[in-house]
């Protein structure tokens, strides 16, 4: 009897087990396979890719009172996406040098720069905010100074916007950039010996990212 009644108890708990089992087996298939395609779905509509390599552009720019243009190119950012150098170049006017009839002219000279920007872009904007800082030389004619170049710093704040496009950066940005420059630079061939591109600094302009 006590044989039979074991044989019974493992006859019910293999049934049991076999149920069980079978049980666990059907559930799944319908919903994992589900949550697996659906998740995705949901998720891709709100991805957001960004721009952070190679960068070319052109800018407009105001040294004191001198107002330039220049192109510059930038690298791809690093360390954490929060460090970008730059390097810039271009032509500038000093508006204030006395013509042959002794109205006042634009004499030009020449500045190049290389800098180092580093901020972070504000998660969920298109927005880019950044300090910037480095080293920038000027290029002055024989009329403007009797030095060939004068060399100073560079630095300030800057804004990058970034076109959205799709829920993802397009391949254009926008920046500004406010702060100072300073390199001692005089215009020592004209009278009163005028400070060239000492003071405050503005530049706006484009960056393209191929």
């Amino acid at each position: 009897m006590s044989r039979m009644l074991l044989v019974l108890c493992g006859v019910l708990l293999f049934a049991v087990l076999t149920v069980t089992s079978a049980s666990a087996q059907e559930v799944p298939p319908s919903a994992p396979p589900h949550i697996e395609k659906t998740a995705p779905q949901n998720q891709n509509p709100t991805e957001e890719v960004t721009r952070d390599g190679f960068s070319v552009g052109f800018n407009l720019h105001r040294f004191q009172d001198d107002f330039g243009t220049g192109v510059l190119v930038g690298t791809p950012t690093f360390a954490h996406d929060s460090i970008r150098v730059t390097a810039g170049g271009g032509i500038a006017w000093y508006p204030y040098a006395p013509g042959g009839n002794g109205e006042q002219t634009w004499l030009s000279y020449y500045h190049g720069r290389l800098v180092m920007e580093g901020g972070h872009r504000i998660k969920g904007t298109p927005l880019r905010l950044y300090g910037v800082g480095g080293v920038i030389a000027l290029f002055t004619p024989p009329r403007l100074s009797g030095d060939l170049v004068h060399v100073g710093g560079y630095g300030g704040f800057g804004f990058e916007f970034y076109m959205p496009e799709n829920r993802k950066d397009g391949p254009v940005s926008y920046l500004i950039e406010l702060g100072g420059i300073g390199t001692g630079t005089q215009a020592d061939k004209l009278p009163g010996k005028p400070i060239i591109a000492n003071g405050f600094l503005m530049t706006v302009g484009m960056r393209f990212y191929p």
